[in-house]
């Protein structure tokens, strides 16, 4: 992180966050998808599901590599409850990769 956001950048993080995907918000104000994230969970607009510990089911596989590449991380851990960390490396296991393109 190179300072804090501005206002203005922190309002355009929260106020897009569930309309596209948290890389492409973050890149387009010059900040990594993780500071965009901890900025999301500081104010409370994105709680991650408990952490359990449960196996991925064949459908989530399935459902992971059909949305990830296009909708990005924040997109698939709403829609399956689970972490960030969970779906990123579950996405990296099955070698899928953000493309941003849908």
């Amino acid at each position: 992180m190179i300072g804090p956001l501005s206002p203005n950048e922190e309002r355009y993080v929260l106020t897009w966050h569930d309309k596209a995907p948290i890389e492409v918000i973050a890149e387009s104000i010059g900040i990594s998808p993780l500071r965009a994230i901890q900025i999301l969970r500081e104010r409370g607009a994105l709680v991650d599901p408990l952490a359990t510990e449960r196996s991925w089911t064949p459908e989530e596989d399935a459902f992971l590599r059909k949305e990830y590449p296009a909708m990005g991380v924040v997109w698939v851990l709403r829609r399956l409850g689970r972490s960030y960390e969970s779906v990123s490396m579950r996405a990296r296991r099955l070698g899928v990769r953000f493309s941003g393109k849908t």
